[in-house]
């Protein structure tokens, strides 16, 4: 009998013979499976990372945007139908009835029914082939046109389902732990004063700021737009900055701005430089612009729709004066508004030496033209008191935009872990509630404009604030709430995007803030193609293994066969090539092991740098702890690929060492 000590040392002594074929196998197999182990560890480690940043930027928590879904059709039907048309001409003629009787009413004399807006029209585009007489389309300008499109927004408005309370409720039924429903302040049409100047004379703005080289004009951001939106501080928290100096006493309303537009609209009183191309660079970059910008006040003056008339009827009214002024036998108007000398003012009266009739037919004039609106709302309602109101806002932390016309690993991070509000400039609502009520404007920022078909295209029936946000505390959570607002078969992400097609939904659902279904789907759908490459390489150097093992042992026959003879057992010859099969697996395990590690080390030494800065970049914080590698702790797949070629090994030399035990020994050694 042969012990294990024994067995042991006759192993060893097989593995020094045939020392070139040994090698061989060692590093084409250690080469495959190196890189087998090298790609498992690269993806886990770089899973890893994602899922860290993730965490950071989200708080563990996984946002879901809802937007209405609106049936068009019932505001847009088609114009050419005759059946709208006739609809359309029941609607012109009330409205004609109505403005005869108004005009007796309010003492208008010289009204013209055919001076009215017609309500359907010539078609230009229509088919040759059909008779002239009709060829006719609805005129979209007409009153009675819009009379219908507003009594559509209104029976859209009571019967809609696109609620938010709708969405909250089907949010929660669903998982969601809050919901969320930004206020877009757009439809205000704030302007905003460069350098606090505004120019009212009706000529062009100046330049209002140096461009960014991966940013269009100044004109474009979100400052120049005063594309603001007010939101809960939990949806934003991670971007504003710690307060400074500046703020150590509230100047005006709190705001969040894209980095790329503050330097586009502020950026030459900044003194703040174009956005370089080296990621390392760009961290350097952002920390300066967020400095600098923590804290920096601009002004936005508010004119509601009546001050915004005066202005135009000053600017007619000074174009007028100017346009005449060496015309003999010219009047000036009895009523001229002066244009406001300070920024954002009231426009005044300069003079008015109207009698009271004429006051009195001028308001006769508004309360008839007011007629004409869309809205019964806006005929009965008592003119508009003028008024102008300027607003600061204070910049309390800078958003995070794309790196446009940026590429390799750069590009590829910032695709994966990026962050993207889509809402312009954002107030968190806390920062907002916290100031003195003098510089809140709470009546300007809480006015909500009318709905118009504009607006319910845009915003859906319930205005400029239907879009709602719902956080829910797993992926799997939010990846059921979306696909159960899919169609099924029918449906499907669009482009390729996050955003599902709808059918007969109430909502088009997405993710909101960070593209986690697309890291998810890396996760889930990576990994069984990244098995299924890796497993084809297993098989490849398993068959390798397979091979030289089998071929090791086939020639073994004669020493099997003396091993016999000298009274050896089977079990003794099968703990011999045991041992021997397992001190080979295990060279060619390390050697996998350790290629893999220096793989992975290498492009961890050369790339995680880089990557982190892209992330931090994508996401825009930089007082987490989270970085990016790409060597993590390592799965079980790992282990399992060393493990598979321990496996391997043992089951390569089965069969031919059965094979061996079994034959006679006399025989082997005649033959041999």
């Amino acid at each position: 009998m042969i012990g294990l000590r024994d067995a042991a040392t006759l192993a060893r002594t097989k593995v020094r013979s045939k020392r070139i074929r040994l090698l061989i196998t060692t590093i084409v197999s250690g080469l495959l499976f190196g890189l087998i182990g090298g790609g498992v560890l690269l993806f886990d480690g770089t899973a890893g990372s994602v899922d860290r940043f993730a965490e950071q930027n989200l708080g563990g928590r996984y946002l879901v945007q809802g937007t209405p879904v609106l049936p068009s059709e019932q505001i847009y039907p088609n114009p050419t139908d005759p059946g709208v048309h006739k609809e359309i001409e029941t609607l012109h003629a009330a409205y004609i009835a109505e403005r005869k009787a108004a005009a007796k009413r309010y003492d208008i004399p010289d009204y013209d029914p055919k001076s009215e807006v017609q309500p359907i029209v010539d078609d230009p585009y229509g088919d040759p082939s059909i008779p002239a007489d009709q060829r006719r389309i609805v005129n979209t300008e007409s009153v009675a046109w819009k009379r219908r499109e507003a009594a559509a927004i209104e029976k859209i408005q009571r019967n809609s389902k696109s609620t938010p309370e709708k969405y909250a409720a089907d949010s929660r039924a669903a998982g969601a732990t809050d919901t969320y429903q930004p206020q877009s302040l757009q439809a205000l049409g704030l302007t905003y004063l460069k350098d606090g100047r505004e120019d009212l004379t009706g000529a062009a703005q100046a330049d209002l700021g140096s461009k960014d080289g991966s940013q269009g004009p100044a004109g474009d951001s979100s400052i120049a737009s005063s594309n603001f939106t007010i939101m809960d501080d939990d949806l934003v928290a991670a971007f504003i900055a710690e307060p400074n100096a500046a703020r150590a006493t509230p100047k005006g309303i709190p705001i969040l701005v894209p980095i790329d537009d503050v330097v586009a609209t502020l950026g030459k009183s900044l003194s703040v430089t174009k956005r370089p191309k080296d990621s390392s660079g760009q961290v350097a970059w952002y920390r300066n612009v967020r400095a600098k910008a923590n804290g920096v006040t601009f002004t936005a003056c508010y004119r509601n729709q009546a001050e915004r008339d005066r202005v135009e009827e000053a600017r007619s009214t000074a174009a007028e004066i100017a346009a005449n002024k060496n015309t003999r036998g010219f009047d000036k108007p009895k009523l001229v508004l002066e244009l406001p000398t300070t920024a954002c003012g009231p426009v005044t009266v300069a003079s008015d030496t109207r009698t009271a009739r004429e006051k009195e037919r001028a308001e006769n004039q508004r309360a008839f033209d007011a007629m004409a609106s869309s809205t019964v709302a806006a005929q009965t309602t008592p003119q508009e008191v003028p008024k102008a109101e300027l607003l600061t806002f204070q910049i309390v932390g800078v958003l995070p935009t794309g790196q446009s016309g940026s590429g390799g690993l750069e590009s590829l991070v910032s695709s994966i872990v990026g962050t993207t509000y889509g809402y312009g400039s954002i107030i968190p609502s806390g920062l907002l509630e916290k100031l003195p009520t003098a510089l809140r404007h709470s009546q300007v920022l809480s006015h909500k404009p009318a709905a118009t078909p504009e607006s319910i295209m845009m915003f859906g029936p319930m205005g400029p604030e239907a879009a709602y946000i719902s956080s829910f505390p797993t992926v799997d959570q939010a990846k059921k709430f979306i696909a159960n607002y899919s169609c099924g078969e029918g449906g499907g992400f669009l482009g390729g995007g996050d955003y599902y097609s709808e059918c007969g939904m109430p909502f088009s659902v997405g993710t909101y803030g960070t593209s986690y279904l697309v890291v998810d789907d890396i996760g889930r759908e990576a990994r069984p193609f990244l098995i299924g490459i890796l497993g084809a390489l297993f098989g490849v150097a398993t068959i390798i293994i397979w091979a030289m093992m089998g071929r090791v042992i086939a020639d073994s026959r004669r020493e099997t066969a003396v091993f016999r003879a000298i009274g050896a057992k089977r079990g003794d010859i099968i703990k011999i090539y045991l041992l021997y099969s397992l001190w080979v697996a295990l060279r060619i395990a390390l050697f996998a092991a350790v290629l893999a590690g220096v793989i992975v080390l290498v492009i961890e030494t050369l790339f995680s740098r880089r990557a982190t800065d892209a992330a931090q970049l994508a996401y825009g914080v930089f007082n987490g702890d989270a970085t990016f590698h790409f060597f993590g702790t390592p799965s079980w797949l790992f282990w399992a690929i060393l493990g598979g070629i321990l496996a391997m090994s043992l089951v390569a030399i089965t069969p031919p060492l059965m094979r061996n035990i079994r034959r006679n020994p006399i025989r082997d050694m005649r033959d041999e």
